[in-house]
This record gives C-alpha cells, structure tokens and sequence, in this order.
C-alpha cells in the first residue's frame, strides 16, 4: 500500500471516531456537572458532620457521652464508658469521611476500610453503653 493510500485509510478512521469523541467529551462534561452536584449536596452532610464532631469533642472534654436513638431515647453515660462511646462516635464520623471519599474515588480498598471503620465504631458504642449503663 502506498503512502497515500495509508493517508486516506487513517482518515476515513478518524472521521469514523470523530462522532464517538464528541460523545465521549458530551459524558465528561455530564460527569463534571454530575459531580458539582454531589458536592453541593455534601455541603449539608459536612456541616452535620462538623457539629457532631464539635459535640462530641465537647462530650469528650467535659467526661461524659449522650447518645440518642432514632427512638428519641438518649442514654448518657460517664467515665470510662463516656471515653469508648466518644471513641465510637468519631469513628462513625469517620466512617461518613470515608465514605465522602469512596463515593469521588470508587476504591474497593475505601469501601472495605468503610465498612470496618463502621462495625468497629458500632461495637464500641454498643459496649461503651452496655458497660455504661449495666
């Protein structure tokens, strides 16, 4: 095949992709307002975050911990299971940090520290009140 011949074949190809690649640039700009999105709706998740951070440091310092249920109890405790509730509240503060960073990265490796990060600050609030409140 001669050079011309190559010339014409690559651009018969590219305009064949050409329709492809607007395509794929009319997705990129969707994900890019798709992502502006989730980041205005993390604007109330942070400042909730935030405020339950600021309480529970507050709890933290003056040597008790009130938790709440969706039940409207709340159970408050003080000395060292004050400390292992506290404990357990800025791990589930963690756990919602991470997965704000599971949800930009899609990581794997994120989503299983995630999901430990979550039952280990489960159980550290459930025994803090077991013990707290036995």
């Amino acid at each position: 095949m001669d050079n011309s011949a190559q010339q014409v074949n690559q651009a018969d190809q590219f305009s064949a992709a050409a329709p492809h690649w607007r395509l794929i640039q009319g997705v990129m700009k969707k994900n890019s307002r798709v992502n502006l999105i989730y980041i205005v709706g993390l604007i109330p998740v942070v400042f909730v975050a935030g405020l339950l951070l600021f309480l529970t440091l507050e709890n933290f310092l003056s040597g008790q911990a009130t938790y709440g249920d969706k039940f409207g109890n709340a159970y408050e405790v003080e000395g060292v299971a004050a400390v292992i509730v506290n404990l357990g509240i800025l791990g589930l503060v963690c756990w919602l940090v991470l997965y704000m960073v599971y949800l930009f990265k899609r990581s794997p490796g994120l989503l299983r520290l995630h999901c430990g990060v979550g039952a280990i600050s489960s159980l550290c609030i459930a025994a803090g009140l077991f013990y707290g409140l036995s």
